[in-house]
């Protein structure tokens, strides 16, 4: 498989060569195209350096509004740049009574796509050659519940147009999953350092000098690195990754700015409850002033990740206003019992406890509480407010412990 990705990568690449000698030089979305053409999303990452995003259903659901799910057995689905069709298939696993379509601007993405369709027994997958430069196969969907855009945007001609397409793409109340590089990418660091030196990324040729170089950039970039072994990745996966025409490397101010513009709302990141996990409990109420999109921006200023996932709707959603013991008394959160059965408290209401929550592939969530929290907890249907459950209970609990637990608890995706 790799030979193959190679053998077309340098097909491709003397042909672009070709029309540039003949004085009709192709545009960088068309070297792009050639660019994925040559080497499919995700292969090339399967032949370099493996990356992985789980998929957090009950995270995604959480920024819905009450009753709504954007991710459910029956939604209708979209993976905005496919590639060969990876996260359209675990999708299909995952909602095997869900639409879901996959589209793409390369032909042989779609086509390795269609033929690894062959050994799946789905018959809810679509898969079509289209350009989310253009708004013309959008006519041909309805609406979709929850649309997924993962490494597309960094590398598009127009991010302001893909905005555009992605929310002509979403129902009202569906949401859009985006995942992208951030300026704290080491393929951003490494482009300055090449043209620094007078290296263009179309004049990335893998000689023996440069592959030396880039290992050098990293030697010196290892302190603070977010991304190690690059230097030693495979060319396909460095024309796509590092050195393509196109890259953004934008800060998440600059998404929530464009998605604005497409009157989307910046709804938080997928990194945000993971961020949570290592706050200090004693620092927790300083943290009441944000809701989720406030606190997923501060984090990500702080964290620095090399990439981010972030989270969009159409339309705002209210929140409980934790700094306000008065209005958040009147919430009335439901409990997700998909994550999990509270423990049984026989015990004093007074006594510490603690709460777990394990997602696929994460480190546990821990929620440092009291038995009185969870007994709380316990009876959030949805239809009674916190003023109501405290009056029913038999025992007065710590109110302050009572908000750190929930405030755990709502960014968590526990309750909504």
């Amino acid at each position: 498989m790799e030979k193959e990705i190679v053998y077309l990568y340098q097909k491709v690449l003397q042909e672009m060569d070709n029309l540039n000698k003949q004085n009709n030089p192709i545009s960088d979305a068309k070297k792009m195209q050639a660019l994925y053409d040559a080497a499919p999303y995700s292969e090339v990452l399967n032949a370099g350096m493996q990356q992985s995003t789980p998929l957090l259903i009950n995270w995604i659901n959480a920024v819905c509004d009450p009753g709504q799910k954007a991710l459910s057995p029956h939604s209708r689905i979209l993976v905005a740049g496919c590639g060969a069709g990876e996260e359209v298939f675990m999708l299909a696993q995952l909602f095997p009574n869900a639409t879901i379509v996959g589209v793409d601007f390369s032909p042989r993405s779609i086509e390795k796509a269609k033929e690894k369709a062959k050994d799946f027994p789905f018959q809810n997958v679509t898969l079509e050659i289209a350009d989310l430069m253009s708004v013309q196969w959008t006519k041909k969907f309805k609406p979709f519940d929850f649309i997924i855009c993962r490494g597309v945007a960094d590398y598009v001609s127009d991010p302001d147009q893909l905005m555009k397409t992605l929310t002509l793409c979403l129902q009202t109340n569906g949401v859009l999953c985006m995942m992208m590089n951030t300026p704290f990418h080491p393929a951003r660091i490494v482009r300055k350092a090449f043209a620094d030196l007078g290296i263009r990324p179309d004049e990335f040729t893998d000689s023996e000098y440069q592959r030396k170089l880039l290992q050098q950039v990293e030697v010196l970039m290892s302190s603070n690195s977010n991304l190690q072994g690059f230097s030693n990745a495979p060319k396909t996966y460095l024309d796509v990754d590092f050195f393509p025409s196109i890259a953004h490397h934008d800060p998440l101010e600059t998404w929530i700015d464009r998605g604005r513009a497409a009157e989307l709302v910046f709804a938080g990141s997928m990194d945000a409850p993971i961020d949570l996990l290592k706050v200090f409990d004693d620092v927790i109420p300083i943290l009441y002033k944000f809701g989720k999109a406030e606190l997923s921006l501060w984090f990500a200023n702080l964290s620095q990740r090399p990439g981010i996932q972030i989270l969009f709707r159409k339309v705002q959603r209210s929140e409980p206003v934790f700094k306000d013991l008065n209005q958040l008394w009147e919430w009335k959160p439901i409990l997700d019992e998909s994550l999990g059965n509270l423990p049984i408290m026989n015990v004093d209401l007074d006594l510490p406890q603690n709460i777990t929550l394990r997602f696929h592939g994460l480190p546990d969530f821990v929620i440092n509480c009291k038995a009185y929290d969870i007994e709380v907890l316990r009876r959030c249907d949805g239809h009674t407010s916190l003023k109501t459950i405290q009056s029913m209970m038999n025992a007065n609990g710590d109110l302050e412990s009572l908000r750190a637990t929930l405030f755990r608890a709502y960014h968590y995706a526990l309750i909504s």
